[in-house]
């Protein structure tokens, strides 16, 4: 197993990446490098469309207006199934090619946010039986920012928001609810995405990851019926997130993951699961570090009170430094215990264990 070293540990926490949606440009800034794309519930879709004095109905029209680079701004209001007619065939529906099996499509390298931020703007799917709300199948787009995201709520559709096809993908300042059977957002493919700052709650998975390299950073998945966050592939950097009132907290899956100051707390099942590998060859050589975990509920019959379970055969999982929910560590209640559920003598690594709690708070915008 390899040697988890302090450079390892620290370099994900530098805010330097690839992609930064940490602070969105002003518009005035914008508009000197690329072209700006409005769009509003006041609009009218043509080939013209865009401006602030003519904006587009649609985010659909805009991206079809608009040049790789360009910055698109939603207004606040309802996109979507805009007449809650359950299709989207009328004029200003949002209207993804059927190839994409998606309402929305963004096929070009765009920054799309919105003005009045998630609360105020919502992509509405209704009932519409599609596999996604919205598709970003290029490299190196950005949808959404701190406080300048959508509310994705649609409740026949399988995924919310979905990466796929491109690497640097930033995802940020979105809530998504869908249904019990979805992922709110999922990380397909590529590698160097960016998700932070999102909300997930009342889907089936919360976020899954299974692309590469990807940063997961200060999300709140809440109230999602099987796992709040589901990391798989490689070399993850999974920090800042609150997962909570969700079947299982964290499923991770994959090698080489930097699980960090995170917080799984009131799950119905297990805070943590490190379990069986998608890939052959997986080592699982992750550390799960710093993490409150506790409050976590009843797995199955004689395995109470998980807060790390142990499902992977013949390696090691290396969890040091967390709190369990108790100064004395892992155990009984109050705190959580850690389940070793192997009998091949690898071990579940705990100690030491951190005798206080740490100050995670993710970024809570609940309605």
């Amino acid at each position: 197993m390899k040697t988890w070293k302090a450079s390892r540990l620290a370099a994900p926490l530098l805010l330097a990446g690839i992609v930064s949606v940490a602070a969105i440009p002003h518009e005035a800034s914008v508009k000197e490098r690329y072209g700006t794309w409005i769009v509003g519930n006041n609009g009218l879709d043509s080939d013209s469309c865009g401006s602030s004095e003519t904006p587009c109905r649609s985010i659909t029209q805009a991206i079809a207006n608009a040049s790789p680079g360009d910055l698109i701004v939603v207004g606040p209001g309802r996109y979507g199934d805009v007449d809650n007619d359950g299709d989207l065939d009328d004029p200003g529906d949002e209207h993804g090619p059927n190839s994409c099996f998606c309402m929305l499509n963004v096929d070009k390298r765009l920054t799309i946010i919105s003005r009045d931020g998630a609360a105020s703007t919502v992509i509405d799917g209704g009932n519409i039986n599609l596999e996604r709300a919205v598709d970003l199948s290029i490299g190196r787009t950005v949808f959404g920012g701190e406080d300048h995201g959508f509310s994705i709520v649609a409740t026949a559709m399988l995924t919310g928001i979905r990466l796929e096809f491109g690497d640097a993908i930033a995802v940020e300042g979105n809530s998504v609810a869908l249904n019990e059977h979805a992922n709110g957002i999922f990380s397909v493919s590529g590698r160097d995405h960016r998700i932070r700052g999102n909300i997930a709650a009342r889907n089936g998975n919360g976020i899954t990851v299974i692309s590469n390299s990807t940063r997961v950073d200060g999300n709140v998945a809440y109230d999602n019926s099987l796992r709040g966050f589901y990391i798989a592939g490689t070399q993850h950097t999974v920090v800042g997130n609150v997962s909570r009132t969700n079947g299982v907290g964290f499923l991770v899956q994959g090698s080489d993951h930097l699980i960090r100051r995170n917080a799984a707390v009131a799950n119905g099942t297990a805070g943590v699961i490190v379990s069986a590998s998608l890939l052959p060859g997986d080592t699982h050589d992750n550390l799960i570090t710093e993490n409150n975990i506790y409050g976590n509920g009843q797995l199955s019959p004689g395995v109470s009170n998980c807060g790390v379970e142990k499902q992977t055969l013949g390696v090691d999982v290396l969890a040091p430094h967390n709190f369990f929910g108790a100064s004395s560590g892992p155990g009984p209640d109050p705190a959580d215990a850690a389940c070793n559920l192997d009998t091949d003598g690898s071990r579940l690594i705990v100690v030491p264990f951190a005798t206080e709690e740490f100050h995670i708070s993710g970024k809570m915008h609940e309605e």
